[in-house]
């Protein structure tokens, strides 16, 4: 791995997947979204839905993306890879994905107004990245598809001081867009995420590139044109940007 020059390069790092393991809170918030989006509550969960929830964790790029996901598995749809996915969204239509945009963040925000310290400890933080993160606080970026008070709300929790000025909610924009648009003259741009489509396209960007091979990645994401990193080599990385 190439040394660094903190002068040049500015960190811009995804949150769920690459900072935060939150696969249980979004099964939770998307079960809870999808029974009021039908209008009735199951009385179980299937465990099998579970385990169909975080195999299936990889295709997802943005929030709504969970709510349709608890439907793909509700109606026994096959999802064999990112465009079997992408054929639900595309026959949901931008109406019917904003619906289930807004079901989801609502369902999400009332849990953690009303069972706040449940909903917080849905979420880790992976071993061993905590004490790198607080190195670069002042100076890096949280790109996200998350909503920035959820952002700040977990860190917090976790006793991570991270200014919500430096959580950047993305939203349905292309992340690297976001990057463009922040960087300087003279600026270059490390960026680290576990969804392989957040780097594409990559034509002109200042941005390399890096996939966190610890987060929700799909096992072909790892022979991809891309290099992929470890927690280790991402904590080693944030020391020589620093």
């Amino acid at each position: 791995m190439e040394r660094t020059k903190a002068a040049e390069n500015i960190f811009f790092i995804d949150f769920d997947g690459v900072i935060c393991d939150s696969v249980d809170e979004c099964f939770v918030s998307a079960w809870l979204a999808y029974a009021d989006y039908i209008g009735h509550q199951p009385e179980t969960v299937a465990l099998a839905d579970y385990k169909l929830f975080k195999q299936y964790r990889p295709l997802i790029r943005r929030g709504a993306d969970y709510l349709l996901l608890q439907l793909c598995i509700d109606r026994g749809i096959v999802l064999s890879d990112q465009s079997d996915f992408d054929r639900q969204e595309e026959e949901m239509g931008d109406a019917g994905m904003e619906a289930l945009h807004t079901q989801f963040y609502k369902t999400r925000s009332k849990l953690l107004k009303d069972n706040k310290l449940y909903w917080l400890n849905l979420h880790r933080i992976y071993a061993g990245i905590s004490e790198a993160l607080a190195s670069v606080s002042d100076t890096a970026w949280i790109l996200t598809t998350k909503e920035v008070s959820f952002v700040y709300e977990i860190l917090a929790h976790n006793g991570l001081a991270w200014s919500k000025e430096r959580i950047i909610c993305s939203g349905k924009r292309r992340k690297l867009e976001v990057i463009g648009e922040i960087l300087k003259d003279g600026q270059n741009a490390v960026f680290v995420d576990d969804q392989i489509d957040h780097f594409f396209p990559n034509s002109g960007s200042r941005a390399s590139c890096f996939l966190a091979s610890w987060g929700y990645v799909q096992p072909e994401w790892l022979n991809r044109d891309v290099e992929v990193l470890t927690i280790q080599d991402f904590v080693e990385l944030i020391r020589k940007t620093v």
